[in-house]
């Protein structure tokens, strides 16, 4: 069964080849399904990726790798103009056509609705198109400014960040658009993943007659080697760790 990927998560194996540093732990479930998938008898898997870089496929691990070269800025100031303009990234649809009709899969599996790769689902018919929901960004555009004054999101506005198109007020405005974007690729598409009665609640109000399949993502491997030990009652007290990344709507 030949499998293809569409991602926005980079892999080790792409970042080493793109010269860039490491990444652990943004999407890593994608890296830790890989390395249990691609070794399944009969199967066959591709990875679809996008860079500000082409590379020539190569293969690692058993996961044949594509990277697809994206827009990139050619300046400060063009960057900045695209940060006022509040237009959501666009990774080469086009190119990832032609790899499909190149690899003719069995079956096309995009990793989240919050990039734009979930457009190739009405665009791929009739090989099935099944999209994992990662986040929602609609759910997460209400609650982007939650707990904030009004004086305080004006002081976010005031900013050296704001003047060059970044920032929180620049980050809620693409994020909104983002959001529409994504409201048409659930509402496209027909097959999904979830883990979550969130995730299925939100699909059904966007897209009633889709279907749904749960399942967990996988960990990485430290995570199953790892055992619990729980101090002695006299002892302190268990902490409990967590990350995240800087956006407003987590507590930061």
């Amino acid at each position: 069964m030949r499998i293809l990927w569409f991602t926005d998560y980079q892999s080790p194996a792409v970042r080493r080849r793109l010269g860039a540093p490491d990444n652990p732990g943004p999407q890593a479930w994608v890296e830790a399904l890989a390395e249990r998938l691609a070794p399944a008898p009969g199967v066959e898997l591709a990875v679809a990726t996008a860079a500000e870089r082409s590379l020539p496929p190569f293969e690692e691990a058993g996961v044949a790798y594509h990277v697809l070269g994206r827009r990139v800025y050619a300046s400060r100031v063009s960057r900045a103009a695209a940060g006022w303009r509040h237009r959501p990234p666009a990774p080469p649809l086009h190119e990832a056509l032609a790899l499909i009709r190149d690899l003719s899969p069995d079956l096309i599996h995009v990793h989240g609705t919050e990039g734009a790769w979930g457009l190739l689902a009405p665009l791929v018919a009739p090989i099935p198109c099944i999209i994992s929901l990662q986040g929602i960004l609609g759910a997460y555009v209400k609650a982007f400014f939650a707990g904030r004054s009004a004086t305080e999101i004006a002081h976010l506005a005031a900013d050296r960040e704001f003047l060059v198109g970044r920032g929180y007020v620049h980050g809620y405005l693409l994020l909104r658009r983002s959001a529409r974007r994504e409201e048409r690729i659930v509402r496209a598409a027909r097959w999904f993943i979830g883990r979550t009665a969130w995730d299925r609640a939100v699909l059904a109000e966007l897209n009633p007659g889709a279907v749904y399949f749960h399942c967990d993502e996988i960990m990485r491997q430290p995570f199953y080697e790892a055992e619990w030990e729980r101090e002695r009652r006299d002892g302190p007290s268990p902490r409990l760790y967590t990350t995240a990344s800087g956006l407003m709507g987590k507590g930061t």
